[in-house]
Formats: structure tokens, sequence, C-alpha cells
């Protein structure tokens, strides 16, 4: 009996409601409300709570591990916060009582969640609360987590209840990280785990942690997937996979759906398979995918698609073309890489120390910062994005480590093909099948009628400044369009019939480029007339007698954004097509070439149905001249001195300078100074350089700059003078003088101040009151100065040790004011007093600073910080019973200098006038002016 009181007694006390004081009350019962039966026996619930725990997939903690007391304990934790929490409710309530009445639970609804979710929640408390607490967190339990650190050694796991584990190199995958030596584990974290990525692990140790004082322990973690799940190991998943899912196989595949990071797809002869492509493997040029994207829908059909990487149940799959075309050579283990060879490959992540690229499945390999590219690259993300195609030249592998370095330099890793530009136009004729589709044309029917290299009948309806705009008749939505360079001399008119040859067709865009030149119209006419002589053979193309690897001369009629036209005029000017960019240089900018240029090319694709109907070809300046920056016998680059001539290329162009590259990855700049010669400033001086245009120049000094002194800038010079060595260099003397006139252009324009540059090394500034005398001008001067325009004026002021001048564009001649010049430029210093240049008599603008009260004038700014007077009676030429009524504090005005004198004290006064009548009087400098 004694035993049956006290276990009576003891589910007393793991009732709630015993726990609550009588005299309290917090809570009515209601009348309808049933009374709550007796929990089950501890035993039948150990029982369950055990079944639970032994589930194969991932519970809460995994089983419990809380003796009867532990679990008394929690609970008379969990009800003393939850009587708390009910106290500071009632008084809440009864505040509340009139505005909201508290809803009643439904008859017999017990809320199983109890005091887990806030203030005002009747109910029981929940039969079992398996919370993860640093007491009861054991090995091999199974939890999920987040990632909340990547670091080069380990992996920072968030877990349930606030909790944090790690993860060693070692522990994070049994797949991918087998024999890690220290080199390798510094960058390959970073290429498979990102933050915020959701993870699976099994709890190995949980021990003391030194670091953190006595008392704290460590969570160690496992991401290994032979521990999560028993008997699992990779030979196991691929030897009872379907080939059709293996990696590296290409299978086909219908679009479901478009999420914000890619297409998911059913993967055809897969019943229980999806894939997924990611944005950027949906091509392998960056600006075609969204435009390809925006187009797919529901139904359309990939027929080739890489298998990259098995997820799970999940493909993760490419369209890139590059890939595809090169499947038998991209490797999927380490040990069919071979040093020195070239491979096909992707960007999978940006590091500021270099680049991973991935082949098939986990296998990466990493470029270090300095093997990324021929030039200094400071921020590499302006060079690679992830994603990216990419050809990557294997310096060495270690197959002990996994580890393989590589090198993405376009000097080691240039294409030896046309797959590039092929990939381009086999892409472009997939979008434009995607718009006529999008628009209920059924077909590309009116492409019959355009073929490359025919000769089209069209009206001209437009002209324009770079060119003429046709029409044809049969096919209103189609544009075709005359470059000026080639209009052959004929003098078009709206409304002119013309029958032009077919240089391009751009088939998204429904635009035709073509040519009234006389060689390529006569040329196609000829072979079109032979053609009518047979009519059982076919029409001969130009290029069917150009072999592969064949070397061309070609001349370039149009530059495309992506790619040259070019025409080879030893072949009856066959028309070809190369490519401007390359796999590694996307995201750089390309050479430049222009109309008319002669360029050297490789045949890499006669016509055929592979390449569309066009001739493809491969320019030289991107192979052999490359392969000869790199040959062993290549001459040492010159050693550029201040004084070299040098044929530099205009890569930028900038408002005040061209920034421009010569020799082996050297950069520097041309002054907007150093263009033409001084006394022929012009506005828009730089506006008749273009990007890519070849100058000769002189190099005029070489300053060090960079980060941490590495690398130099440059400065050229483009003047006549100064490239025939008839006139010396400009040398760092500051020699300017006061009343002397210069030119500069404008850099700077704020509220009060224009600022100029006049060289290199000196600048200028001119105040708002010294700019004009006008009222008008002075409330525009923002307007009347922008960046970049010539501006001429007289030096008024100079300060030697800042090396700047103060002008004066307004002041017609300081000449004759020789003694004021004269302190001026002895001074040393701009602005003496301020009012050197002004002189009695003068007109000047000014600004109203105060109006005096009573009969006291204004005070009207005329400098930086000088100030005049204007007295009462010089207010108006008329009489008017309030004369100071017409102004007002900050208002511009122009002035008549009546007076400057000095007081007994030294002190400068200048007496103005605001009489109109004085305005038209010639200025006279008086002897006594000062």
């Amino acid at each position: 009996m004694a035993a049956h009181g006290e276990k009576k007694k003891k589910s007393q006390k793991q009732n709630p409601n015993h726990l609550a004081p009588k005299s309290q009350k917090p809570f009515k019962r209601s009348k309808k409300e049933k009374i709550p039966k007796e929990p089950a026996s501890t035993d039948s619930l150990s029982t369950s709570l055990l079944v639970q725990d032994d589930d194969p997939e991932f519970p809460r903690g995994g089983g419990s591990v809380l003796s009867r007391k532990e679990e008394a304990e929690a609970r008379a934790e969990a009800e003393a916060e939850f009587e708390k929490e009910k106290k500071e409710f009632r008084k809440g309530k009864d505040r509340r009582k009139k505005k909201n009445e508290r809803k009643k639970p439904a008859k017999g609804a017990d809320d199983e969640l109890g005091s887990l979710f806030g203030e005002g929640v009747t109910g029981r408390l929940p039969k079992f609360a398996n919370r993860i607490t640093l007491k009861n967190i054991s090995p091999n339990m199974k939890l999920w987590g987040v990632i909340v650190e990547v670091n080069q050694k380990d992996l920072v796991i968030g877990l349930p209840g606030g909790l944090r584990g790690f993860v060693r190199t070692e522990d994070v995958s049994d797949i991918v990280l087998d024999n890690v030596d220290k080199d390798t584990e510094t960058y390959i974290l970073p290429s498979i785990f990102h933050v915020g990525q959701l993870v699976s692990c099994i709890v190995l140790t949980v021990d003391d942690d030194k670091r953190e004082g006595s008392g704290q322990k460590r969570i160690w973690l496992s991401l290994h997937l032979s521990l999560l799940y028993k008997g699992l190991t990779l030979d196991a998943v691929q030897d009872g996979m379907d080939d059709v899912t293996k990696i590296g196989s290409v299978v086909s595949g219908i679009v479901e759906r478009l999420t914000a990071s890619g297409v998911i797809l059913h993967v055809d002869n897969a019943v229980y398979m999806k894939g997924m492509i990611p944005d950027e493997h949906l091509t392998d040029h960056r600006g075609q995918a969204m435009m390809f994207k925006s187009l797919l829908r529901p139904g359309y059909k990939f027929d080739q698609l890489l298998v990259l990487d098995i997820e799970g149940q999940n493909l993760v799959l490419s369209a890139k073309y590059s890939l595809l075309c090169s499947l038998q050579e991209i490797p999927s283990e380490v040990s069919q890489i071979r040093p020195l060879s070239v491979l096909h490959g992707y960007i999978c992540n940006v590091i500021e120390a270099g680049c991973f690229v991935r082949f098939l499945g986990r296998l990466t390999g990493f470029s270090p910062k300095y093997k990324v590219a021929d030039e200094k690259i400071d921020n590499l993300l302006d060079a690679f994005s992830v994603g990216q195609s990419v050809r990557s030249y294997i310096l060495n592998v270690n197959s002990e480590t996994g580890r393989i370095k590589l090198s993405l330099k376009q000097s080691l890793c240039f294409s030896t093909d046309v797959s590039f530009i092929q990939s381009y136009f086999l892409m472009e004729e997939k979008i434009a099948k995607l718009q006529f589709s999008d628009a209920k044309i059924s077909d590309l029917r009116w492409l019959e009628s355009f073929n490359i290299g025919a000769v089209v009948e069209g009206e001209v309806q437009e002209m324009k400044e770079f060119g003429s705009v046709l029409s044809f008749k049969d096919h209103p939505d189609i544009v075709g369009f005359i470059a000026n360079q080639h209009l052959g001399g004929s003098q078009l008119e709206k409304g002119s019939v013309v029958k032009a040859f077919v240089l391009d067709i751009a088939k998204s865009e429904g635009l035709v480029d073509l040519s009234l030149k006389t060689e390529l119209v006569d040329r196609a006419n000829i072979g079109a007339s032979k053609n009518l002589s047979s009519k059982k053979k076919r029409r001969r193309d130009r290029s069917t007698d150009l072999e592969l690897q064949q070397t061309v001369n070609t001349i370039v009629e149009i530059v495309k954004e992506n790619y040259l036209v070019l025409s080879i005029p030893e072949h009856n000017y066959a028309i070809g097509y190369a490519s401007l960019l390359d796999y590694n240089t996307q995201k750089l900018s390309p050479r430049h070439f222009h109309y008319g240029q002669s360029v050297v090319a490789t045949v890499g694709e006669v016509p055929s149905p592979d390449s569309l109907g066009r001739l493809l070809l491969l320019l030289k300046c991107t192979t052999e001249v490359l392969k000869t920056s790199s040959s062993k016998r290549t001459k040492k680059a010159p050693n550029y001195v201040v004084g070299s001539l040098v044929d530099a290329e205009v890569i930028d162009i900038k408002p005040l300078e061209l920034v421009v590259k010569f020799g082996t990855g050297l950069h520097g700049r041309v002054h907007i100074t150093e263009v033409a010669e001084d006394g022929h400033s012009l506005d828009n001086m730089l506006s008749k350089f273009r990007i890519g245009q070849l100058v000769n120049a002189r190099i005029v000094s070489k300053a060090q700059s960079g980060k941490k002194g590495k690398g130099y800038e440059w400065e050229l010079s483009l003047r006549p003078s100064v490239l025939s060595g008839s006139a010396q260099m400009i040398s760092g003397e500051f020699n300017f003088s006061v009343g002397n006139i210069v030119s500069g252009y404008v850099s700077k324009v704020d509220n009060e101040w224009v600022w100029l540059t006049v060289s290199r090394n000196v600048r200028a500034h001119i105040y708002i009151l010294d700019s004009s005398s006008e009222p008008s001008e002075l409330q525009e001067f923002g307007k009347l100065y922008t960046v970049g325009r010539a501006v001429e004026g007289r030096i008024i002021g100079m300060h030697k040790e800042k090396r700047l001048l103060r002008l004066c564009p307004s002041i017609s001649s300081l000449a004759d004011r020789g003694s004021s010049a004269k302190e001026i430029e002895e001074s040393n210093v701009s602005d003496a007093t301020g009012l050197e240049h002004i002189m009695q008599g003068d007109l000047i603008g000014g600004r109203i600073k105060k109006v005096l009260p009573g009969v006291g004038g204004l005070l009207v700014q005329i400098g930086p910080h000088r100030h005049g007077r204007v007295h009462y009676t010089e207010l108006l030429d008329t009489w008017a019973s309030n004369p100071l009524s017409r102004y007002e504090e900050g208002q511009f005005v122009k002035c008549k200098v009546l007076e400057i004198s000095r007081s007994s004290d030294g002190l400068l006064h200048v007496d103005l006038s605001l009489r109109t009548s004085l305005m038209g009087i010639n200025s006279t400098i008086g002897s006594d002016s000062m």
C-alpha cells in the first residue's frame, strides 16, 4: 500500500493542475469542458517514444536518453514558465477586456502544443518535448543543420536549440575528399559548400572545449553518407544505376517548369528521374542564356543534355555545346587527366585567390589568381563568372591527393576550333524559332529568300546617320540595313529600289545586313547567270573550294558585337564569320577591328547543316600571335623609357583622358592636354578617337602607382611637336605668370568654383563671381560649364606649391596692370587681398550678402572672402520710396566699382554702385586706384 500511495502521490506531482495554487484560480474551467484523462503510464510512454526514435529517417535528435527523474525536472521547469506566462497574460487581459473578447476553445478540443506558442494559449502541455541540449546530445544522433561558416579547415553547423557543431575536413564527405592534404583543404571546402546550405549530419563526439574554458563542450559532426546510411557505398550506388543516368551520359528531357535559378525537366527513359539545367548551363554564351530562358515553355524538348552530376534522384544537366562536343575528353576521375593538356570545363566558384574549374561529377581543379590571365586582373569577377565555359591548361596533377592545378591564360588555352562561334549561331537559331513560335509564325521560311551571298531587292524606307534602312515587299516584318561604307558610291534616296548583296542575317532580330559594293554584287550576278545554264546542277557555293585548316587572307566587311563578317577576295569573295571572343575572354574587352582591315584566318568549318550554311573561320591573331608570345624563342619585351615611341591601342575613352595599352600588358594614359598643340584647344577633343584605334605616342612620364607600389602608370603624348622631337617634353616646372592667358578643360563643377585641368600636373579654378558680370549668367553658373569643355582665362592668382592657378575669363586685359600683377606673382599665394585683379571703374558680378537696415544700403560679396558696400543713394537712378525692397539676400547683381581705398587701420573698403546709368560707361583705370 505504501508503494501504491507513493506512486499515486508521484503521479499527482506530474499533473499540471496540482501546481497551480487554488486561491489564484488563473483559469476558469468551462462547464462543458471535459476533465482530461490521466496520462498514460510511463512504461507505455517510453515504449512509444523508443519506437519513434528507431525511425530510420532523421528524427529530432534521435532516441531519448533522459531518465524519469530528468523528465520530471524538465516538466516542472516548463510548467513553472507556463504559470508565469499565465499570470502576465491575466493582467493584460483585464486591460483589454472591453476591446477584445477572448475566443473559447471548441468543445472537447485540447491544445496538444500547450505552452509552446506564447501567451494566452490554453490546453495541456505536450506529452513529450524532446529538446536537444548539451546535456542530452550524444554520439550517433542524426540531425539536420544549416552551414553558418565555411572555413579553410572546417565547417560550422547551426543545430536545433541554438547549438553549434563542427565538421573537420576529413569528415566532410567520404566520396569527394579522400586523402586530403594541407594544401588541398585550403580551397576545397569553399568549392563544395556555401553558407545557408541545409545538410544532414551525425554526432561523432561531444568533447570538452579547452579553448572555451571549463564547463563548455564542442560537438563534432560528420557528413559521411556511410555513417548516415548504413551499408551505403558509392560503388553500390553506381552499379545499380541505369546507363541513362550515369555521370557523363547524354540524355534528353522535356521542360516541366521554370524556376528563378534554372529549368526543371523530366528526363526521358527515366520514370522517376527529374533533372535541372542551371541558367548558366543553358548555353556557352552569357548574353544568350537569359533570352533563351525567357522564351522557354513547358513541353519544350532538349534533344541533348549532358549529365554533370547526380544529387539524390535529381540530375544536374548542361546544354553547353562545348561540353557536348568534347564529352569524350572531359574527365570524371583524376586518373584520366594528363598534364600539359587542354580540357573543356566550367567555372564553379570564384574566390579572391583564384578560380575553381569543374569537369564531370565533383572533379574540380584550381587556377591561382596569377594563372588566370596573361594580364594582371585585380578583381577576378571582372574576368570570370560562375558557370562560364572555359578551356583550362593542366599544369600538374597529384594523383595521391587529387589536387589539380590549372591555368586559364588565353595564351595557353586559346581555341583551336570554331566551336565557340558555332554554338553562338546554333543558339541564335533556337531563339529565332521560339520567337516566331510565340508570334504564331509556323517556321522561318523567309530565310529561303535571304541566302548568304545572294542578291535581293529592297526599297529604301529611311536614311539614317550610319546607313540606309530597307524593306522587302514579300516580307514586311524583315528589315534590311546598308551601312554607309557599303553604299559602293551609290546615292540613295527614300523610295529607291536597289539590289543588294546579303552579308549577314540576324535571325532572332529579323535583320539582314546588305552591301552595294560592286565587287560583291557583280560576283553574285555572274554566279547566278552561270547557274541558270544548267538547271539540274545546284548552284555552287563560293566557299566549296576551301578546305579545312586552310589559311586565307580576308577583309573585314562588318564588325559585330560578337563576331566579324569577312570576305575572301582570293576565293570569289566568299563570306565567312569569325568570333571576336573566346571561352576564357568572354568578359574581357575584345581586340579592335575596323572596316577594310586585312586579317589572316583559318578555315574551321565549311558550309554545312552543322554550321547552318555558314563558313566559319578562326582568326590567326588569337592563335599564332599568342603561340609566338609564349614561345621560349620570343624576344624579350623592349625596355620602355621616357622618350620612347610606342604604338598604343585605345581601350577606354574618359572625359579628360585616353586609356591605352602597349607592349606586353602595359597600360598608360594620354591626358587631354597632350592631344593637340597649345592654342588649338577645342571642345570634344577626344571625340575623334574610338576604342580599339591604334595611335602613335611618345612616353613623357613614368609614375609609380597601384597597390603596394606594384606596376606603373605611363603618361603618353600625341602632340605633333612631341612626336616629331622638335619640342622638348613638358617638365615638372611651374612656368606661369600673372596676366598670361591659359586654357584648360573643365574637370569638376560645384556651387562656387569651376575646376580645370591645365596640364597633367597643373590645375586651375574660376570663382563664380569672376566668371561673369551678368546676373543671368551667374544664376546659370552650373549649366554654363560641363566636364570636358575647353575654357580660356587670364591668370589673376596662383599658388606654386599647390600648382594651382586662379583664372578670370571676364577680364579683357591685365597686361597694363604691371604693378598689381607683379605684386600677385611675388606673393606666391593666391589673392593676397583678393582684389588685385579689380580696378576702379570695372564692371563685376556680385551677390547680396546682407540688406543693411535703414539707409545703410547693401553688403555685396565680390570675391571668395571680400565684400563691397552699395550706398543707399547708389541703388537706383530715380527716386523710390523704398529702394531696398527690390533686393534680397543671395541675389546676383551687376556692380560698378566706384572706389577702392584703405582706412587708417589698413582695412580695405570697396564702394560699389548698382545704378544702371553707370553700367554703360567704359571702364577707366585711375592712377589712384589703390
